[in-house]
């Protein structure tokens, strides 16, 4: 295992599954990119793409020392990441959609691209860092409070989940954090750039 994927980030899709938390999917070695990259569509169901912070995990976060909190997450967090989520959702039904489907599919996880780390974080608000989504030249701004108010607070949720499994983050973990943009379906001939301030760009092309 490479990490963790973090879902439901959002209320609206939290109230549409009809939970009031996240929920999370393991993220594999082997689906685990660095770098800009060209991603073949055909190699999915349906490829839906999500734009995130993700983070590595430079030291354990065992249950001796939570519960866990935003201020005790921070020295455990080695960099962090521009990131794509790739999602494949099999072209479910979102009408339908149930929290039970979710997790039984992984959290429809099909693979992470990771763009250049970053190691001088720490004195970013990720409560309101700037982010842009660039498709095919069309360009949206969002923040990072998007994705559960601060994306490392999605770190401090799946913490806690674990420890109380009696399970905990590993050092080395991969987390993706949550999306700041509606996940967009991807199409052939999509580029597809992400920016957030301060931290640094991915890139990828749909073939």
């Amino acid at each position: 295992m490479g990490g963790y994927k973090l879902a439901m980030t959002s209320k609206p899709i939290q109230q549409l599954c009809g939970i009031d938390h996240p929920c999370a999917g393991h993220l594999f070695k082997s689906e685990i990119y660095f770098g800009n990259r060209t991603i073949e569509l055909d190699n999915f169901g349906r490829l839906g793409i999500e734009f995130e912070l993700a983070v590595r995990i430079g030291r354990d976060l065992p249950s001796a020392e939570g519960p866990w909190d935003r201020q005790k997450i921070l020295p455990h967090i080695e960099e962090v990441f521009p990131a794509f989520e790739l999602v494949d959702d099999r072209h479910a039904d979102y009408q339908s959609l149930n929290i039970l489907t979710v997790i039984a599919d992984n959290a429809c996880s099909g693979g992470v691209v990771l763009g250049t780390a970053c190691h001088e974080w720490h004195q970013l608000d990720f409560d309101i860092l700037p982010v842009v989504k660039d498709l095919n030249g069309d360009k949206e701004n969002s923040n990072t409070g998007l994705a559960l108010g601060n994306p490392l607070n999605s770190v401090v949720w799946l913490a806690n989940f674990l420890n109380d499994k009696d399970c905990q983050i590993l050092s080395g973990d991969i987390l993706m954090t949550g999306s700041t943009f509606a996940t967009y379906f991807a199409e052939k001939g999509d580029v597809i750039e992400y920016h957030i301030d301060q931290i640094g760009s991915v890139k990828i092309e749909i073939k």
